[in-house]
């Protein structure tokens, strides 16, 4: 019987989707050899959720990472983020 993983993707500000997708890849690597399989949620971090939620990280996002298995974080920050307030700043 296959264990399987529930992975958080933290897709983040430029190269971010880049990094991930290499971790992904990996990942399904290891489950063409083994009985391990992974459900992989992408969520936004950084300046890509602050356009989409107000905030850099929300936490409804905070709380799904808390109970995911993994989480899988590329890139944050972005020079646009530059002129917001600290707090807001990824």
């Amino acid at each position: 019987m296959a264990k399987i993983y529930n992975i958080i993707e933290l897709i983040g500000d430029g190269i971010s989707r880049e990094i991930t997708n290499e971790s992904i890849k990996l990942l399904k690597v290891i489950e063409s050899f083994s009985e391990y399989k992974f459900n992989i949620e992408r969520l936004p971090i950084g300046y890509t959720c602050y356009k989409k939620y107000g905030s850099p990280i929300t936490n409804d996002i905070i709380r799904r990472c808390i109970l995911a298995d993994g989480v899988l974080l590329g890139a944050v920050g972005d020079p646009d983020a530059d002129n917001l307030p600290s707090h807001l700043r990824p």
